[in-house]
């Protein structure tokens, strides 16, 4: 193989052995790669961070609103079945703390068996 690429000299001499495709594309990209790339490059990595904080943002802020409407929902129980309906009342919070305790052992067991503290 010469030292050429579809046209593009390589430059210096024969060595005796061929690139391979990839290789080649490497070469060939290199040789085009230019200064509006690597502007174009940083600006789309700019606009990737940005949505990327805008969507952290979005979830924070539904995480506080589902926390806020449970909040809620649970003073409201409190508020109106402690006193009348003392029985259903303790059913409605043993159901949700055992729940919480599955939620919160099958979140710990994930983590100890993919090694994260």
């Amino acid at each position: 193989m010469s030292n050429e690429i579809e046209g593009i000299s390589l430059g210096g001499e024969d060595h005796g052995f061929e690139l391979g495709y990839s290789q080649e594309a490497i070469v060939i990209l290199s040789q085009k790669f230019n200064d509006k790339h690597i502007e174009k490059f940083l600006d789309l990595t700019e606009e990737f961070e940005r949505l990327n904080y805008k969507k952290w943002i979005q979830q924070r802020i539904l995480s506080i609103i589902v926390l806020l409407v449970c909040v809620g929902f649970f003073i409201f129980l409190t508020l109106f079945l402690a006193r009348s309906f003392q029985a259903i009342y303790l059913e409605i919070i043993k159901l949700f703390l055992a729940f919480l305790a599955g939620f919160g052992g099958g979140y710990g067991l994930k983590n100890w068996r993919n090694g994260n503290s």
